[in-house]
């Protein structure tokens, strides 16, 4: 890195700012505001524009950036009651406009039943996922598994 008097190199700049393009991305896809496709999509461009120009270990963490974002990550909370023997899982896919909730009594009829819930964006499935997590456990009384 140049020293405190000097100016930042051309390389030193793109590799830094490559990087914190990155973070804002995986960022935005973890709070819900891009989808798993628009993460991609991201990730690729940025992979495209820089490649060949910023250090070896910036193109390593874009790489893993790259091959993280083919992959989907879900979130699941899982919800239990000790009134009723009944199993909660709310599931949300990173980046997904929509969450599931599948319910199972663990005593006689161990029917599982799922429930999907679409909105209109990520962003508002993540919100609208987490309020109805909160709403299990202060409404309802159940328990979160950790």
């Amino acid at each position: 890195m140049a020293a405190m008097n000097e100016l930042p190199t051309l390389q030193e700049e793109l590799d830094r700012k490559t990087v914190e393009t990155l973070q804002w991305i995986v960022s935005m896809s973890i709070s819900g505001q891009m989808s798993s496709a628009e993460l991609k999509v991201a990730i690729q461009t940025v992979f495209g524009i820089v490649a060949g120009l910023v250090a070896n270990d910036t193109m390593d963490i874009l790489k893993i950036a790259e091959a993280d974002a083919k992959a989907k990550t879900t979130v699941r909370r899982v919800f239990t009651s000790s009134e009723s023997p009944k199993l909660f899982v709310v599931s949300w896919e990173v980046g997904a406009d929509r969450f599931y909730v599948t319910g199972q009594s663990l005593l006689g009829d161990k029917t599982i039943k799922e429930q999907k819930y679409e909105f209109a964006s990520a962003e508002a499935a993540n919100d609208k996922c987490n309020a109805l997590c909160n709403q299990l456990t202060t409404a309802y009384g159940l328990t979160e598994l950790k």
